[in-house]
């Protein structure tokens, strides 16, 4: 039989030390101030709840403590990070191919985000929407149930305090966005970023390992979203397309179909057997009426595929990609596009996207990302317009404070229901763009051939586009979505009630679409 060699002097001690970690660790969470956001997250932390009988008889009392005392453990942030160390020791490999699983994706006792503000409808029609997001720059399609199902979440910036949305993180189960924040070095060459002697293009067979997290692939230390549709999902939008020919029939009508990037980055032995993300584009351009303009972004970006056209970290494209995207439309607009010489180049370090928080991987982190914005060489001056206020509020091309993981909201401040771009161009010419949060680093482009352009944000516009068009004098409109958004049957039923709007009902917040 083993003996005990444990003394009592022993035991008190290790009662003793116990305790005093108990103790330690909870007068440490008293007395450390707490915060309100978690910008890495993109989400309001909880706070401590109002004491009623009502939330006692619930019991959501004691939940929403739970949540406000996880939200603001002690080292929190710190643990993320050692949490995303191990996630590098789980799951199996073999063929140098690590799976991983990450069902818990929604750390326990994350607190239930705010509401976010809602669009207003204007009785008239023209300038409308309500104020929806600064400096974050991110998006969310709030399509439930989808294929390219999108995570979800909300935030409070902390330099603007206005409620953002986080977007569309593909994942085929839908999971939230992880937990974790940190900084990284700024990658030095775009060499370095996109990864040595650049990346492989999809149909390689480099023998290189990558990890499967939830539908979101690591590979060679770049983050890249599956890519989730079929062409038959197309339908609903080039149908819609058609409406609005017939409804505006003396406006110019534009489709840029935005890759997300899958087919670029990710090798043969990941996508073999898997529908490529060109077929469906394809498709959905052979189905729209001949008078609507087919951007063809997607030979224009493959063209530069191992240039720094998508973050390591984040699932949008970068002020380059954009760059690119926007010499694909002007061939379709039918005007010279500028030299990427003729802007001038300017670069906010250290940004970790909602791929590194959604996967909290170290690879990730170590490379990091650069968010490089190209500023246009006219000037311009911008409003964006708040809920229930036909009163355009000035703001600025470029937000040029944003930093950390609200970097990509450089590209004009955010999402807001509506924007008027007018530059220095006196030529007349006038278009507005239906966009998601890809569109935002796009828009700014325009104003360099454009004396007016309005951006529309497919989530929170509800006004009358006929009566914008008519009232403004517009003569072109370009729908600017990734893959995952024009084959969303929600973007369809938004962008079909622009047509007779303005709409019953505002868009709901990301908080009352909770994803699963």
């Amino acid at each position: 039989m083993q003996k005990n060699h444990s003394t009592p002097f022993m035991d008190w001690l290790q009662t003793l030390l116990f305790a005093g970690l108990l103790v330690g660790l909870g007068a440490l969470f008293v007395a450390l101030p707490k915060d309100t956001v978690s910008e890495g997250e993109k989400r309001e932390l909880a706070h401590f709840p109002e004491f009623s009988w009502s939330a006692i008889g619930q019991g959501t009392f004691m939940q929403r403590i739970d949540d406000f005392v996880a939200d603001n453990f002690v080292f929190r942030y710190t643990l993320s990070d050692v949490a995303g160390q191990i996630k590098q020791w789980r799951g199996w490999a073999h063929d140098d191919i690590q799976v991983f699983s990450d069902k818990g994706s929604h750390a326990a006792g994350t607190a239930s985000p705010p509401k976010a503000p809602k669009a207003q409808s204007d009785a008239a029609g023209s300038l409308a929407g309500g104020a929806a997001n600064t400096v974050s720059g991110t998006e969310q399609d709030p399509a439930q149930g989808e294929a390219q199902g999108q995570a979800r979440g909300t935030a409070r910036d902390s330099v603007t305090g206005a409620f953002a949305t986080t977007e569309g993180i593909s994942q085929n189960q839908g999971q939230g966005q992880g937990q974790g924040q940190g900084s990284s070095p700024t990658p030095r060459t775009d060499a370095a970023r996109a990864g040595a002697g650049g990346t492989a293009a999809a149909g390689t067979t480099e023998d290189a390992p990558y990890q499967n997290i939830e539908s979101v692939i690591i590979y060679k230390n770049r983050a890249v979203q599956m890519f989730g549709g079929s062409p038959g999902m197309a339908v609903p939008f080039a149908n819609m397309l058609a409406r609005y020919q017939q409804e505006l029939p003396q406006t110019t009508l534009y489709f840029m179909p935005i890759p997300i990037g899958a087919d670029y980055y990710l090798p043969q032995k990941v996508t073999k057997g898997l529908l490529r993300e060109k077929g469906v584009i394809d498709h959905a351009v052979s189905l729209l009426p001949p008078q609507v303009r087919a951007v063809n972004t997607y030979a224009k970006l493959a063209q530069h595929s191992s240039e720094y056209l998508y973050f390591n970290t984040d699932h949008h494209w970068t002020g380059l990609g954009a760059y690119y995207a926007y010499t694909a439309f002007a061939e379709a607009a039918r005007f010279a596009p500028l030299p990427l010489s003729a802007f001038t180049k300017k670069e906010i370090p250290n940004f970790l996207g909602t791929l590194y928080h959604r996967t909290l991987s170290p690879a990730l982190k170590s490379k990091g990302d650069t968010v490089e914005y190209f500023k246009v060489p006219v000037q311009t001056s911008v409003k964006y317009f708040s809920a229930g206020s036909r009163q355009g509020q000035s703001t600025q091309l470029y937000a040029e404070y944003a930093r950390g993981a609200s970097a990509y909201g450089v590209f004009l401040g955010g999402d807001y229901p509506l924007m008027k771009i007018t530059s220095d161009v006196k030529n007349g010419r006038k278009i507005a763009m239906i966009k998601d949060s890809y569109g935002n680093a796009f828009a700014p482009y325009l104003a360099s051939h454009y004396e007016e352009v309005y951006v529309l944000d497919y989530r929170y516009f509800n006004g009358n586009i006929k009566t914008l068009i008519q009232q403004e004098g517009i003569q072109e409109l370009l729908f600017a979505h990734n893959s995952y958004v024009f084959l969303s049957g929600y973007t369809v039923q938004r962008e079909r009630g622009f047509l007779t709007g303005p709409l019953p009902t505002a868009r709901k917040s990301a908080a009352s679409e909770a994803a699963p």
